[in-house]
């Protein structure tokens, strides 16, 4: 499940974050699967002590009509796809086959892995152990109950998720918020190390803690406290409910979250779940009584209803006999555990629809999905149902997406998903956006396109094309099986507790999906469609801004073109074309002029380096902890400060518009299907004094990363589609930057904190806006993505040496030669003087939010100072935890962020953001000043010190491959960066020294409460 925010810090190099990505492959699961409508994290509500959540209902904008009449949508046909296999538009779809409709092969369970020890108590906890080594000095450990707001009982809704809460709060040993300082002072950050869920079905608490006997001891017992002896002090719930309810705030009052909150009213109505959403309504939130809360927990909190699993290399520790010290005494309630809420899966074959219109959205959007229970088999069975799925609604999508890629299509954005709304039920479907002028042409053509694969069924070379993708994924899964992490194998368990999933090995899930794979033909697909088809219905979301209610689709419509299918006039879709086996001819090899290995005290930081003549630079380091994966970042100076001011607004859509409109002679859809064997995602980014590429997949497909990066450098494609697409995508925040509030904060402390410097901005006014145009595209990345420019380029992961050097010579040892760019002028405006504060109206829900951001110049980036600004990253966060969030109860999450940049010149940014009430920003934002005040003149604690030194010392030696390849590169092209003082002495963590006196300077030094800028965002 995702984590939602909480109280977050991080200070790391401001490198190419939010880059433009684009991965290769077709649209589905085996691209980074969309979820739509936000619904993962607003499916559930995941905590650090708080938690993420889902909307309550609209008011706005929902028709209520369910008229249907075929006749009526037959009269409202509209183009199809170009096609010249005309077909009679009378051919029905053959009989559907019985469920599954798979085809003929034995079901059976898959084995375990035999790695695991399971088991049950004597109380009947069930236990998972396992020991695992990745991460190196780590442990999971989960605690599952089996509720959720499905089981509440009462008249109260939010109460799973608010119980939730309240174990942060108190426990008999760790009264009000002594755990997370407990945990802390082992290095357990919150956040970070501490978090839950709650969902309709489960609660799951999840700690990470370090791989030493005390740390996972304490563990297993806040695990046990958790269970069976949460206090609920009343003063607590009082305090926690400003916390829940800005957490509602945040994941309901905006446009997704009220879109949301209408369409699983839809989904849900007449089930169990129907009003049970995780996160509850206001009034509940603001009422649930201390005794409701208690009595859920009580009812549910108990062994036999709950589950404790720990992951990680604990070799040698008697994990098992502290679990049963901890938990054996634990006894179940004389009475039977109450029985949950009757959550059956039903087939639901009745078409539904909502509609909603609202004053903040941006675009027309279209989702047509079918809810479909999970298969009554087995798991061989369940895991080929689910890859049947995967390619069917991947075929779909990528034949709508082929549409828009080359502009025969009303609509742009096409997204495969899967909704896994509930334990038992998948929401497979297709979501495509639009002008809202377009959506109703756009809604026939999603329609249109499940009916043609019901008529026609699939062709052989787009079910080729599926599969390779597929395995393609699969492939790289199994590669990287020898780091799977602990957190993967912890989830796993949680699953066969809840519900009864699997937990094989990887090579075993590997052999499977691999059998099924071979089991797929066109006609195997077209069985298994033709038996959704027939046993479920299009459930359809249409959304779009309040002002576009008359040309939106209403709910008879759309209800009328579903009743209308069968008198469709289609035609059936034909043969994709062949396409070569690769981008590009490998070029010529040419020998390195020098091949050096630099040694490392972190072997993590261990590289080779490779120059070649042209001028271009070549890094390769391993990552012990990454099996079969790759990443790739190269960096050159110069970004959009060497740009012309002219272009300078086509520079805020280059990469997007590149990396989306495809290569050379091929558009992006037919690079998608050249590569579709690859598991490589792309992308690129323009900051003001440096540009930015970067690929990362699977180690096996290295050659096809370095085509890409080659090919983009030498044969990039402008394609004016793209840039429409990208451009339609904006249209709306620019005409109105108030319906988005994050980005309107986020321009708003640009603007006060650069003045109007276009590179800077993140919205561009509308005259900057109509400016841009493919021309100016092209020179923007002729001039900035040039083949002959002294790029850097990092390449890290599970790498062959051998390989990577080989691959540098043919794809990057034959570019043009290098011809540097001038010094890069300094654009970039002086920080203002004093506090330059603005109010931003923007958005309609009940939220408001703090923005402050301090900068200040540094000589030059140092070990010590990261090390620095780590610890006060974390210290203000703690801060703002303890004071802001739970002593005031005014805000769900904090976030703190230290970056280190380049502006010419090396700077320090410190942003701190916090939500709140409307009626409260003024109350949060003096709470945050004073925390910040006192930290600058009494600086910490020792005791909060110690706490934030063993959490950022615990960080430091789990860095991520990402972290370390920002670090690589940085050394290389910022010259004021010094890689060697920050690794050889960056561990132990305590060598650095750092105490209160350090943290004072700091805090006085670049969080300079004299001089900032401060945003407040309220609704307009």
């Amino acid at each position: 499940m995702p984590y939602w925010g909480s109280a977050s810090s991080e200070s790391r190099l401001g490198l190419y974050s939010d880059a433009m990505a684009f991965q290769h492959g077709l649209i589905g699961p085996y691209r980074r699967v969309v979820v739509a409508l936000s619904l993962v994290g607003l499916i559930v509500t995941a905590c650090s002590g708080a938690g993420g959540s889902e909307p309550s209902s609209p008011t706005t904008g929902v028709d209520d009509e369910r008229s249907v009449t075929a006749a009526t949508a037959a009269s409202s046909a509209t183009t199809a796809p170009p096609s010249t296999v005309p077909v009679t538009s009378t051919v029905p779809p053959p009989p559907a086959p019985d469920l599954p409709g798979l085809p003929e092969f034995t079901d059976a369970p898959m084995r375990p892995d035999p790695e695991w020890i399971t088991g049950q108590l004597n109380n009947g906890l069930h236990y998972y152990l396992r020991q695992n080594d990745s991460p190196v000095g780590r442990t999971s450990l989960r605690l599952a109950i089996r509720a959720g707001s499905v089981d509440e009982f009462g008249s109260s809704t939010g109460v799973a998720h608010f119980v939730e809460h309240m174990l942060f709060n108190g426990t008999e040993r760790f009264p009000k918020n002594d755990l997370v300082s407990a945990l802390r002072s082992f290095g357990i950050g919150f956040g970070a190390d501490i978090n839950a869920y709650t969902s309709f079905d489960e609660t799951v608490y999840r700690l990470e803690v370090p791989t030493d006997p005390e740390s996972i001891k304490l563990g297993i017992e806040v695990l046990a406290e958790w269970l069976d002896r949460g206090t609920f002090d009343q003063d607590q719930v009082e305090a926690e409910r400003g916390v829940i309810l800005d957490e509602w705030r945040v994941h309901t009052q905006d446009a997704d979250g009220r879109l949301f909150g209408k369409a699983i009213d839809m989904l849900f109505e007449g089930t169990a779940y129907a009003g049970r959403r995780p996160i509850g309504d206001d009034t509940s939130i603001s009422n649930v009584t201390r005794d409701e809360l208690f009595e859920f927990y009580k009812a549910y909190y108990r062994p036999d209803n709950a589950a404790v699993i720990i992951v990680g290399d604990y070799v040698d520790m008697p994990v098992g006999t502290w679990l049963d010290e901890h938990f054996g005494g634990i006894t179940n309630p004389a009475e039977p555990l109450r029985p949950g809420a009757d959550t059956t899966p039903q087939t639901d074959t009745t078409p539904d629809v909502v509609r909603h219109l609202d004053p903040d959205s941006e675009t027309g959007d279209i989702e047509v999905m079918f809810p479909f229970p999970t298969t009554d088999g087995k798991d061989r069975a369940n895991l080929t149902a689910e890859i049947f799925d995967d390619l069917i609604f991947d075929i779909i999508a990528d034949r709508l997406d082929r549409d828009s890629v080359v502009g025969d299509a009303a609509f742009y954005d096409v997204d495969y998903f899967q909704n896994w709304f509930v334990d038992r039920v998948r929401g497979y479907g297709v979501s495509v956006s639009a002008k809202p002028a377009d959506t109703d042409s756009a809604l026939v053509a999603v329609l249109d396109e499940f009916e043609r694969a019901a008529r026609f069924g699939f062709d052989p070379s787009e079910v080729d094309v599926a599969v390779q993708v597929a395995r393609a994924w699969w492939d790289a899964y199994l590669s990287e099986a020898a780091s799977k992490r602990d957190e993967d194998f912890a989830s796993d368990a949680v699953a066969n507790f809840l519900i009864g999933d699997p937990y094989p090995t990887v090579e075993i899930e590997y052999q499977v999906a691999t059998a099924a794979l071979d089991q797929v033909t066109a006609e195997a697909l077209n069985q298994r469609f033709w038996a959704r088809w027939a046993n479920s219905a299009p459930h359809i979301i249409i959304s779009g801004p309040e002002s576009a209610g008359d040309v939106l689709p209403t709910t008879e419509r759309a209800l009328n073109l579903v009743a209308g299918l069968r008198a469709r006039d289609l035609v059936a879709r034909e043969p994709l074309a062949d396409l070569p086996d690769a981008l590009m001819e490998p070029p010529a090899p040419v020998e390195a002029s020098t091949d050096v290995d630099i040694s490392s005290y972190d072997s993590r930081y261990a590289r080779r380096v490779w120059t070649y003549p042209n001028g271009i630079t070549l890094i390769a380091a391993e990552h012990y902890d990454d099996a079969g994966a790759l990443h790739i970042l190269a960096g050159s100076p110069g970004g959009s400060s060497l740009v012309a001011d002219a272009d300078l607004p086509a520079a805020h859509f280059v990469a997007d518009v590149v990396t989306k409109g495809g290569i050379g002679e091929f558009n992006r859809s037919e690079v998608d299907r050249i590569l579709a064997g690859a598991d490589i995602t792309t992308g690129a980014r323009l900051e003001p004094y440096y540009e930015y590429l970067w690929a990362e997949g699977a180690m096996a497909d290295a050659e096809a990363a370095f085509q890409l990066l080659n090919r983009y450098l030498t044969e990039p494609r402008f394609d004016q589609v793209a840039l429409d697409r990208v451009l339609q995508d904006e249209e709306s925040i620019v005409a109105d930057p108030t319906i988005e509030p994050g980005r309107a904060a986020e321009d708003a402390l640009a603007d006060l904190r650069y003045g109007d410097d276009i590179r800077h901005t993140k919205i561009l006014t509308p005259d900057e806006f109509n400016t841009v145009d493919l021309d100016g595209i092209e020179r923007v990345w002729r001039e900035r993505f040039r083949p002959d420019d002294d790029w850097v380029i990092v390449v890290h992961g599970d790498v062959d040496m051998e390989v990577i050097g080989e691959l540098g010579k043919r794809y990057l040892g034959s570019l043009p030669s290098a011809h540097p760019d001038p010094a890069s002028p300094n654009v970039t405006a002086e920080p203002p003087e004093g506090v330059a504060a603005a109010i931003v109206k923007a958005g309609t829900g009940d939220t408001a939010s703090i923005s402050l951001t301090f900068t200040s110049p540094i000589d030059d980036v140092t070990g010590k100072l990261r090390a620095t600004a780590d610890v006060v990253s974390d210290l203000v966060s703690d801060r703002l935890v303890s004071v802001v969030r739970e002593e005031f109860g005014a805000t769900y999450s904090p976030t703190v962020e230290v970056t280190f940049g380049v502006d010419p010149t090396p700077v320090i940014t410190t942003t701190i953001v916090v939500t709140a009430a409307p009626d409260r920003v003024t109350d949060v934002a003096d709470a945050v000043i004073a925390q910040i005040t006192e930290l600058a003149t009494a600086g910490p604690s020792p005791e909060e010190l110690s706490r934030s030194l063993a959490v950022v010392g615990q960080r430091y030696g789990w860095k991520g491959v990402d972290e370390i390849v920002h670090d690589i590169l940085a050394d290389s092209i910022w010259p004021t960066m010094d890689l060697d003082d920050y690794v050889l002495t960056n561990r132990p963590f305590e060598a650095w020294g750092i105490g209160a006196e350090e943290v004072q300077r700091f805090v006085t030094d670049h969080v300079d409460l004299a001089n900032y800028v401060r945003v407040d965002q309220v609704p307009r």
